[in-house]
Protein backbone atom coordinates (compact mmCIF):
# COMPACT_ATOMS: atom_id res chain seq x y z
CA UNK A 1 0.00 0.00 0.00
CA UNK A 2 0.69 3.80 -0.42
CA UNK A 3 -0.16 7.08 0.09
CA UNK A 4 -0.81 9.84 -2.34
CA UNK A 5 -1.23 13.63 -2.54
CA UNK A 6 -2.35 15.59 -5.72
CA UNK A 7 -3.06 19.56 -5.95
CA UNK A 8 -4.78 20.99 -9.57
CA UNK A 9 -5.39 24.93 -9.28
CA UNK A 10 -5.84 28.09 -10.90
CA UNK A 11 -2.18 29.41 -9.66
CA UNK A 12 0.62 28.00 -8.59
CA UNK A 13 0.23 26.67 -5.07
CA UNK A 14 2.90 26.16 -2.53
CA UNK A 15 2.38 22.79 -0.61
CA UNK A 16 4.71 22.60 2.13
CA UNK A 17 1.90 22.26 4.46
CA UNK A 18 0.01 19.71 3.17
CA UNK A 19 3.50 17.73 2.17
CA UNK A 20 5.73 18.63 5.28
CA UNK A 21 4.28 20.54 8.49
CA UNK A 22 0.45 19.37 8.87
CA UNK A 23 0.07 17.06 11.73
CA UNK A 24 -0.90 14.34 9.13
CA UNK A 25 1.47 15.48 6.09
CA UNK A 26 2.62 13.70 3.49
CA UNK A 27 6.18 13.32 5.01
CA UNK A 28 4.39 12.31 8.38
CA UNK A 29 2.16 9.57 6.77
CA UNK A 30 5.84 8.05 4.85
CA UNK A 31 6.85 6.68 8.65
CA UNK A 32 4.41 3.57 7.91
CA UNK A 33 4.99 3.77 4.16
CA UNK A 34 8.70 4.02 4.26
CA UNK A 35 9.74 2.67 0.81
CA UNK A 36 11.12 5.86 -1.30
CA UNK A 37 8.95 8.86 -2.17
CA UNK A 38 8.41 10.79 -5.50
CA UNK A 39 7.18 14.41 -6.51
CA UNK A 40 5.76 15.45 -10.25
CA UNK A 41 5.11 18.90 -11.14
CA UNK A 42 4.54 20.97 -13.95
CA UNK A 43 6.30 24.10 -14.74
CA UNK A 44 4.83 27.31 -16.27
CA UNK A 45 5.47 26.76 -20.07
CA UNK A 46 6.49 22.83 -20.18
CA UNK A 47 4.21 20.27 -21.32
CA UNK A 48 6.18 17.44 -19.80
CA UNK A 49 6.17 16.95 -15.73
CA UNK A 50 9.51 17.16 -14.11
CA UNK A 51 9.69 13.95 -11.55
CA UNK A 52 12.17 13.76 -8.72
CA UNK A 53 12.25 10.37 -6.19
CA UNK A 54 13.77 9.24 -3.93
CA UNK A 55 14.46 5.85 -2.05
CA UNK A 56 14.73 6.51 1.57
CA UNK A 57 11.94 7.46 4.11
CA UNK A 58 10.25 10.88 3.18
CA UNK A 59 10.45 11.88 6.94
CA UNK A 60 14.08 11.48 7.08
CA UNK A 61 15.27 12.65 3.09
CA UNK A 62 16.15 16.29 3.45
CA UNK A 63 15.60 16.05 -0.19
CA UNK A 64 12.12 15.89 0.18
CA UNK A 65 11.65 18.49 2.42
CA UNK A 66 13.79 20.64 0.68
CA UNK A 67 11.67 19.66 -2.36
CA UNK A 68 8.22 20.95 -0.88
CA UNK A 69 9.77 23.70 0.35
CA UNK A 70 10.33 25.04 -3.35
CA UNK A 71 7.78 23.66 -5.66
CA UNK A 72 5.56 26.04 -6.43
CA UNK A 73 3.08 24.72 -9.38
CA UNK A 74 -0.90 24.96 -10.61
CA UNK A 75 -0.29 20.72 -10.51
CA UNK A 76 1.84 18.71 -8.34
CA UNK A 77 1.34 14.90 -7.97
CA UNK A 78 3.37 13.57 -4.69
CA UNK A 79 3.56 9.90 -3.20
CA UNK A 80 4.78 7.60 -0.33
CA UNK A 81 5.40 4.01 -1.12
CA UNK A 82 5.05 0.73 0.99
CA UNK A 83 6.70 -1.74 -1.10
CA UNK A 84 4.01 -4.57 -1.73
CA UNK A 85 5.46 -5.50 -5.23
CA UNK A 86 8.86 -4.82 -6.35
CA UNK A 87 11.98 -3.94 -4.63
CA UNK A 88 12.69 -0.51 -3.03
CA UNK A 89 14.50 1.32 -6.21
CA UNK A 90 13.58 4.79 -7.92
CA UNK A 91 11.93 3.10 -10.87
CA UNK A 92 9.77 1.63 -8.59
CA UNK A 93 8.48 5.06 -6.73
CA UNK A 94 5.75 6.84 -7.71
CA UNK A 95 4.55 9.08 -9.51
CA UNK A 96 5.30 7.52 -13.11
CA UNK A 97 5.41 9.26 -15.70
CA UNK A 98 5.09 8.77 -20.46
CA UNK A 99 4.92 11.69 -22.03
CA UNK A 100 2.33 14.77 -20.75
CA UNK A 101 0.98 12.31 -18.30
CA UNK A 102 1.77 11.65 -14.88
CA UNK A 103 -0.17 8.48 -12.15
CA UNK A 104 0.26 8.06 -8.87
CA UNK A 105 -1.17 4.61 -7.13
CA UNK A 106 -2.78 3.53 -3.75
CA UNK A 107 -3.53 -0.29 -3.76
CA UNK A 108 -2.64 -3.77 -5.11
CA UNK A 109 -3.31 -5.82 -8.09
CA UNK A 110 -4.31 -8.83 -5.99
CA UNK A 111 -2.65 -12.52 -6.56
CA UNK A 112 0.49 -10.26 -8.80
CA UNK A 113 2.37 -13.43 -9.18
CA UNK A 114 -0.08 -15.71 -10.36
CA UNK A 115 -1.39 -12.76 -12.92
CA UNK A 116 1.18 -10.06 -14.32
CA UNK A 117 1.29 -11.68 -17.39
CA UNK A 118 -2.16 -12.17 -18.23
CA UNK A 119 -2.78 -8.22 -16.74
CA UNK A 120 0.46 -7.24 -19.09
CA UNK A 121 -0.95 -8.87 -21.94
CA UNK A 122 -3.67 -6.12 -21.65
CA UNK A 123 -1.36 -3.11 -22.44
CA UNK A 124 -1.54 -1.73 -25.32
CA UNK A 125 1.34 -2.73 -28.15
CA UNK A 126 2.63 0.73 -27.95
CA UNK A 127 3.26 1.40 -24.30
CA UNK A 128 4.37 -2.49 -23.10
CA UNK A 129 7.77 -1.51 -24.25
CA UNK A 130 8.07 1.62 -22.18
CA UNK A 131 7.80 -0.45 -18.96
CA UNK A 132 11.10 0.14 -16.51
CA UNK A 133 10.31 -1.28 -13.25
CA UNK A 134 8.34 -4.43 -11.28
CA UNK A 135 5.48 -2.95 -9.89
CA UNK A 136 1.84 -3.76 -10.57
CA UNK A 137 1.70 -0.16 -10.04
CA UNK A 138 3.04 1.14 -13.22
CA UNK A 139 1.51 -1.45 -15.23
CA UNK A 140 -1.66 -0.38 -14.06
CA UNK A 141 -0.96 3.38 -15.37
CA UNK A 142 -0.53 1.75 -18.91
CA UNK A 143 -3.80 -0.12 -18.97
CA UNK A 144 -5.13 3.24 -17.49
CA UNK A 145 -3.70 4.94 -20.49
CA UNK A 146 -4.51 1.56 -22.94
CA UNK A 147 -8.20 2.01 -21.73
CA UNK A 148 -8.80 5.50 -22.69
CA UNK A 149 -7.49 5.39 -26.16
CA UNK A 150 -9.76 2.48 -26.50
CA UNK A 151 -12.73 4.47 -25.55
CA UNK A 152 -11.47 6.77 -27.90
CA UNK A 153 -9.73 9.73 -25.45
CA UNK A 154 -7.06 11.67 -27.28
CA UNK A 155 -4.08 11.33 -24.86
CA UNK A 156 -1.59 13.10 -27.42
CA UNK A 157 -3.39 16.62 -28.37
CA UNK A 158 -3.71 18.86 -25.31
CA UNK A 159 -7.73 19.53 -24.30
CA UNK A 160 -9.30 21.17 -21.93
CA UNK A 161 -11.01 18.53 -20.56
CA UNK A 162 -11.46 14.83 -20.71
CA UNK A 163 -14.64 13.52 -22.00
CA UNK A 164 -17.23 12.08 -18.92
CA UNK A 165 -18.25 8.84 -20.28
CA UNK A 166 -15.79 7.49 -22.08
CA UNK A 167 -13.87 8.22 -19.00
CA UNK A 168 -15.34 6.73 -16.52
CA UNK A 169 -16.47 3.96 -18.61
CA UNK A 170 -12.96 2.79 -19.09
CA UNK A 171 -11.88 3.29 -15.47
CA UNK A 172 -15.34 1.03 -14.83
CA UNK A 173 -14.32 -1.51 -17.60
CA UNK A 174 -10.63 -1.62 -15.87
CA UNK A 175 -11.92 -2.08 -12.42
CA UNK A 176 -14.50 -5.07 -13.40
CA UNK A 177 -11.29 -6.77 -15.44
CA UNK A 178 -8.38 -6.31 -12.58
CA UNK A 179 -11.02 -7.81 -10.03
CA UNK A 180 -12.14 -10.42 -12.25
CA UNK A 181 -8.26 -11.29 -13.31
CA UNK A 182 -7.86 -11.69 -9.24
CA UNK A 183 -10.70 -13.06 -9.06
CA UNK A 184 -9.97 -16.08 -11.16
CA UNK A 185 -6.26 -16.45 -9.83
CA UNK A 186 -7.81 -17.63 -6.65
CA UNK A 187 -7.60 -14.59 -4.81
CA UNK A 188 -9.11 -14.11 -1.58
CA UNK A 189 -8.74 -10.31 -1.45
CA UNK A 190 -10.49 -7.96 -3.77
CA UNK A 191 -8.09 -5.50 -5.95
CA UNK A 192 -7.56 -2.16 -4.84
CA UNK A 193 -6.93 0.43 -7.72
CA UNK A 194 -6.94 4.24 -6.33
CA UNK A 195 -4.94 6.97 -8.64
CA UNK A 196 -4.87 9.95 -9.90
CA UNK A 197 -3.78 10.98 -13.56
CA UNK A 198 -2.77 14.39 -14.97
CA UNK A 199 -1.40 16.30 -17.63
CA UNK A 200 -1.05 19.44 -15.91
CA UNK A 201 -4.19 20.21 -17.32
CA UNK A 202 -6.71 18.13 -16.32
CA UNK A 203 -6.81 15.70 -13.34
CA UNK A 204 -8.95 12.16 -13.37
CA UNK A 205 -9.10 10.42 -9.93
CA UNK A 206 -10.22 7.26 -9.63
CA UNK A 207 -11.37 5.00 -6.03
CA UNK A 208 -12.03 1.41 -5.38
CA UNK A 209 -10.95 -0.17 -2.35
CA UNK A 210 -9.38 2.39 -0.70
CA UNK A 211 -10.02 5.66 1.20
CA UNK A 212 -9.80 8.86 -1.44
CA UNK A 213 -10.34 12.38 0.42
CA UNK A 214 -10.97 15.87 -1.73
CA UNK A 215 -11.36 19.09 -1.10
CA UNK A 216 -11.82 21.77 -2.98
CA UNK A 217 -10.45 25.55 -2.64
CA UNK A 218 -13.08 27.84 -3.75
CA UNK A 219 -12.54 31.31 -5.35
CA UNK A 220 -16.10 32.08 -5.45
CA UNK A 221 -19.52 29.78 -4.65
CA UNK A 222 -18.50 25.90 -4.75
CA UNK A 223 -20.28 22.98 -4.03
CA UNK A 224 -19.38 18.87 -5.42
CA UNK A 225 -21.79 16.16 -4.71
CA UNK A 226 -20.44 13.13 -3.17
CA UNK A 227 -23.16 10.37 -4.27
CA UNK A 228 -24.32 10.73 -8.22
CA UNK A 229 -22.87 13.64 -10.37
CA UNK A 230 -21.88 17.21 -9.01
CA UNK A 231 -20.08 20.22 -10.14
CA UNK A 232 -18.21 23.03 -8.75
CA UNK A 233 -17.81 26.56 -9.77
CA UNK A 234 -15.85 29.62 -8.87
CA UNK A 235 -12.52 26.67 -7.95
CA UNK A 236 -9.49 28.20 -7.17
CA UNK A 237 -7.89 24.50 -6.99
CA UNK A 238 -8.50 21.24 -5.69
CA UNK A 239 -6.56 18.81 -3.32
CA UNK A 240 -6.81 14.59 -3.62
CA UNK A 241 -5.46 12.86 -0.58
CA UNK A 242 -5.42 8.77 0.64
CA UNK A 243 -5.43 10.26 4.13
CA UNK A 244 -6.20 14.38 4.87
CA UNK A 245 -3.24 16.17 5.98
CA UNK A 246 -4.79 18.42 7.70
CA UNK A 247 -7.39 16.71 9.68
CA UNK A 248 -9.08 20.04 11.13
CA UNK A 249 -9.96 21.03 7.58
CA UNK A 250 -13.10 20.15 5.52
CA UNK A 251 -12.60 17.39 3.44
CA UNK A 252 -15.16 14.82 1.58
CA UNK A 253 -15.12 11.78 0.45
CA UNK A 254 -15.04 10.39 -3.12
CA UNK A 255 -17.74 7.90 -3.40
CA UNK A 256 -16.81 3.93 -3.74
CA UNK A 257 -16.11 3.56 -7.40
CA UNK A 258 -16.33 7.23 -7.88
CA UNK A 259 -14.10 9.37 -10.96
CA UNK A 260 -13.55 12.71 -10.15
CA UNK A 261 -12.77 14.88 -13.03
CA UNK A 262 -11.07 18.14 -12.95
CA UNK A 263 -10.91 20.69 -16.28
CA UNK A 264 -8.23 23.53 -17.00
CA UNK A 265 -11.08 25.54 -15.73
CA UNK A 266 -11.02 23.58 -12.60
CA UNK A 267 -14.83 22.67 -13.13
CA UNK A 268 -15.14 19.68 -11.11
CA UNK A 269 -17.36 16.54 -11.85
CA UNK A 270 -17.99 13.59 -9.88
CA UNK A 271 -19.63 10.43 -11.21
CA UNK A 272 -20.07 6.93 -10.05
CA UNK A 273 -20.43 3.80 -11.61
CA UNK A 274 -21.74 0.69 -10.85
CA UNK A 275 -20.07 -3.16 -10.91
CA UNK A 276 -21.45 -3.50 -14.48
CA UNK A 277 -21.77 -0.66 -16.41
CA UNK A 278 -22.18 3.39 -15.52
CA UNK A 279 -24.40 4.60 -13.21
CA UNK A 280 -26.35 7.20 -14.52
Amino acid sequence: MCRLFAYHGSAAGALRRSLVDCENALRVQSREHPDGWGVAYYADGHPCPRVVRGVDPAFRDDAFTALCGQVASRTVVAHVRKATVGEVHERNSHPFHHGRWTFAHNGTVEGWHRVREEVERGIGDGLRGILKGETDSERVFLLVLTELRRAGVDLDRPGDSLPAAATVGACARLSESLRDVSRRAGSPTPTSLNFVLTDGRVLLAHRLGRDLHYRVESGGAASASGAGCGTSTGTAGVMLASERPCPKEKWREVPERGVLLVDARLKVRLHRYAAVGIAA
